[in-house]
Order: C-alpha cells, then structure tokens, then sequence
C-alpha cells in the first residue's frame, strides 16, 4: 500500500462479537429480513459479512438488500473475494460524501423502503491531525433519515455534560430515536492499539423515552435519559462508592498535573513524574511515579508532573507523601472507574476531591476522611485488586 494513502484508526476490539450482538438485535426488532442494510464504512467487513450469512440461514439474498461503502477499491475488492460476500459495495474516495449507489440514495424522500445503518465507524480521518470523524457519520446518519441504527462508536460522549460535542451526537441521537445503548467491557479491546472505550448504539424512528444502558459481559441494566451524563457503572457497590466521593467533593483539584514543555526553572528543580506515553489501553491511569533529576535527559514531556522540588531529599518526602494519596485504594478506584479512554483526563482528576497531600496517607485515612461506608471500601479494594492482579498476569505472560 502507498504511504500517501493514510492510517484509518478503528475501534480495535472482538468485531465477531459485536457483529452477532448487532445481528441478534436485528432479529429481536423484526428488522432482519425486512430492512435494507448500510455500512458507509465497513472496513473489514466483518459485520455486514456477518449479517449475509445469517440472511442465506433464512433463504434471503443479501443481493439487494446489504450494501457498504468503503474509501478504496483494492479494499472494496479484497473483502468481496475474502468472504465472497454478494450485497452492493463499492468505493467512495471520501467518507463524508453523500452516499448513492445503484440509483439508489439513502437521503430522504427518495427511497420506498426502510433501511437499517450499520458499522464500527473510524474515530479518525488519518490526516496528520488525526481528525475526529466518528461524531460526523452520526450527523450524516441523521440527514439520511435513516430507520434503524446499530453502530460501534466511542463511549465516553455517554458521560460528558449536555454540551460541545457531547450534546450534538446526543441530539443526532436522540432524533434518530436511540433506545439502547450497550456498553462494551475493556477486554473486548486489543490492548496494544486500542485507545478508547466503545458501545453500541441502537436507534428506531419514531421512539422517544429514556435510554436502557446495557452492560454487556453482565446483561445489568440502567434506565435513563440521554441527556444526563452516565457514568457507566452497574455494579451497586462501585456505584455507591462514586456517589459518596461525589457528596463530599465541594471542590476538586483546579489544576490538572502538567505534561506539557517545561520552564527553564523547571528543568533545574527535582521533578515528581508518572509516566504518560503509552500504546494501549491500562485500566490503572497512573504509572508508578519517579524522580527526574534536573536538566535529566529523560523526556519529561512523556511524563505527567505532580509536584517539584529544589533538592532530591526533599523531593522524596514530597514523593512519598504523593504516593500515599494517589495511589490510596479509594482514589486509584475511581481514578480506574471513570477511565474510558487511553490518556488521563481531566475530567478524571476532577472526580477527586480536593485534599491538602502534605502528610503521608495510611491505608484508611482517605477513607475515614470522606466518610466513605463499609460497602464502598470494599468495593474500591476490589477494584484495585482485579486491576493490579490482571498487571500482574500480563506482565507474567510477557
């Protein structure tokens, strides 16, 4: 392949399964059968190839009646032969182009049939930039007035406020008439490459009420309005936990730790740092932190700073006190709860409350501190455990 011709980054995860979850959908909605099928993006094809199949099971020609899109024709051509699949695809050379094919357009009031969108849509265009696409595939879902809606797309919109970006795929949404939405677990990702947490969504014209959250693995259920932000939690115990640090966070940090250039004065200081730059999915945010000497020649700009000092001694008493507080079992399980994507946000450090780290924190100070119940604790220990317990089996397995 041409190195002029960009990377598409997609959601890497099990697509087979996702692709029967989409399928199985389908069936219970009475779509299967009697909606066309489009994926504007099919990539590699796997879950329109799913859905051929499971129509030839039932004596239906996916001829006609499955199509896809896809920006190059060496890849249009390569899936067709790999799965010898039979529905309509072709290439496009642009994913935001109208999509019309076979004197057939998927834009309103040119169609007499009811169709169904499907797909794990790319979160970036491949530029230099890395632009953000996958929001805009749901903007043109809803201009095409589509009937149905099953996609893969990025979750962490589900809990952001009802504002900027979040608000206007909420709103595509909720026209579209989005009445499901599962939510995908962490090990359905390939942790080398994937940067994201995902769900699926699924929409139906016509419906309005509230949202039914579906955590996949489990199958436990939440009922809600799109519009509220969702923090993804089922399970009641870990629920209970984010709710308490909420009730007593009146203030979070106002300053998010700094990975970006340093000042020369503060290259000359002893730096506290956890390591930032990585290439897969961690459900524990922080690394272990070090101390970066001055003018070291370590790239301190892949390393988030959380505090600095003049001289190495006392950059170890500060340190310490650091580590007792950040990697306190109430402050790693939320810190751990509320990641859905690969870097450490803000919106992460703003969940914790603001606390005065100028002593070393015992193991139940925190705790006690925010009046955190019994069930809670155990809830956040058992947080920490499985994560440090699934590092350790995968560094074993290295």
């Amino acid at each position: 392949m041409s190195n002029c011709i960009p990377e598409i980054m997609r959601y890497d995860l099990d697509i087979d399964t996702i692709a029967q979850a989409i399928v199985n959908e389908m069936k219970e909605q009475k779509w299967f059968g009697n909606y066309k099928v489009l994926d504007r993006a099919f990539g590699g094809a796997q879950i329109v190839n799913k859905i051929e199949k499971e129509l030839e099971l039932v004596n239906i020609n996916p001829k006609g009646v499955v199509h896809g899109c896809e920006l190059y024709e060496m890849d249009v051509k390569y899936v067709i032969n790999e799965y010898s699949l039979k529905g309509t695809y072709i290439h496009t050379g642009d994913y935001m182009t109208p999509i019309k094919f076979d004197n057939i357009s998927f834009l309103p009031g040119d169609r007499n049939f009811k169709y169904i969108e499907v797909g794990n849509y790319p979160y970036n265009d491949g530029s230099v930039n890395n632009n953000v696409i996958w929001n805009k595939f749901i903007s043109d879902v809803r201009r095409s007035d589509a009937d149905a809606v099953a996609v893969v797309v990025q979750a962490s919109f589900i809990s952001q406020q009802f504002k900027g970006m979040s608000k206007t795929v909420k709103q595509d949404l909720i026209a579209l008439g989005c009445y499901k939405i599962i939510i995908n677990e962490y090990s359905d990702f390939d942790e080398t490459k994937a940067k994201v947490k995902t769900c699926i969504v699924f929409c139906r014209k016509g419906y309005q009420g509230p949202v039914t959250y579906v955590e996949r693995i489990t199958g436990l259920t939440v009922q809600r309005s799109l519009e509220l932000p969702f923090d993804m939690i089922f399970d009641l115990g870990k629920r209970k936990l984010l709710s308490e640090v909420e009730t007593v966070r009146i203030n979070s940090f106002d300053r998010f730790p700094q990975y970006i250039k340093l000042t020369a004065a503060e290259k000359q200081k002893w730096c506290i740092g956890s390591y930032y730059k990585t290439e897969g999915f961690d459900k524990n945010p922080l690394k272990q932190f070090i101390l970066i000497p001055p003018n070291s020649s370590k790239e301190k700009n892949y390393y988030v700073i959380f505090g600095s000092a003049n001289t190495e001694a006392d950059a170890n008493i500060i340190k310490e006190q650091l580590e007792s507080f950040w990697f306190n079992d109430c402050v790693q399980a939320v810190l751990i709860l509320t990641r859905y994507q690969i870097s450490l946000d803000k919106t992460q450090y703003a969940k914790i409350p603001k606390t005065n780290v100028n002593k070393v924190f015992g193991e139940n100070d925190l705790f006690d501190l925010w009046n955190i119940s019994d069930d809670a604790r155990e809830a956040a220990r058992g947080i920490v455990k499985d994560c440090n317990y699934k590092k350790k089996t995968d560094a074993d397995s290295n």
